[in-house]
């Protein structure tokens, strides 16, 4: 009985169904892109040239160390990305932007995180921001046009202290069409995401954390629907001590100044 069996399967495993003969001579395609699924399995290094960002130009001429300016640097690469749209990629360090960062039109500036470090906050992709200290109508630290994007970034402002809170400009400032902020730490912002009040639709705010002392997110002259998830400011993303952070008197302040 069991030699029966198995001379039948192997009789049968020996003819092709029809439906199988009926693809390959259909669609003579498909064994190429087979081939190239199997490449891309076999190969991490197809795969990972294909993720997000992974193409995308680092940003030339910054410096990484948390002391030299980096505005201008960075600003030249997001210009030049804007020739013909597409991503600037910031990898990990911590760089110095004494200025304001206007995101053009169609690009993103690509950072390393994609998940906020609470414990560890000084780790990815690090903006050190000292800009728009005591002038809370000051350009934004980054300025966003139609269809641009922020992503994986941590910002944190160096020179606040927890004793002596004082005002900072928006860290962020939406205006136009299709904008995105997503997967970005606020370590300790004053004024967080204002978006308008110039005409604007269907911004995109996606898990955004971190600790803003006065005003989280402000949304004005929308006049199509966005998108805001994944939202969470307290005051624990400004206590760990490498960021001179301090539970109690910043709770305090919020809770008298939000």
């Amino acid at each position: 009985m069991e030699k029966k069996l198995m001379k039948s399967f192997n009789q049968k495993s020996k003819v092709q169904p029809r439906s199988s003969r009926a693809i390959r001579s259909n669609t003579p395609f498909v064994g190429s892109l087979v081939t190239g699924v199997l490449l891309a399995i076999s190969n991490p290094g197809s795969q990972a040239a294909e993720e997000p960002g992974s193409g995308s130009p680092v940003v030339a001429g910054a410096k990484a160390d948390g002391i030299s300016d980096s505005t201008a640097a960075i600003q030249k690469s997001l210009n030049e990305a804007a020739k013909a749209g597409g991503s600037v990629r910031l990898p990990p360090g911590r760089y110095l932007v004494k200025g304001s960062l206007h995101i053009p039109r169609g690009v993103t500036l690509q950072g390393a995180m994609e998940s906020p470090v609470w414990s560890e906050p000084l780790k990815g992709s690090i903006i050190l921001a000292t800009g728009g200290r005591g002038r809370e109508d000051e350009p934004a630290l980054f300025e966003m046009g139609h269809s641009s994007a922020v992503r994986g970034l941590t910002v944190w402002y160096p020179e606040q202290q927890t004793t002596n809170i004082v005002p900072y400009s928006w860290t962020f400032h939406l205006q136009g069409n299709d904008n995105t902020v997503e997967n970005v730490t606020l370590i300790n912002s004053y004024d967080g995401i204002r978006i308008g009040p110039e005409g604007n639709v269907r911004h995109r705010i996606r898990s955004v954390y971190g600790c803003v002392l006065r005003r989280g997110i402000l949304v004005d002259g929308c006049s199509d629907i966005g998108r805001i998830e994944n939202v969470q400011f307290h005051c624990h993303w400004w206590t760990a001590p490498e960021v001179g952070g301090e539970w109690k008197p910043v709770h305090e302040f919020m809770w008298k100044n939000c």
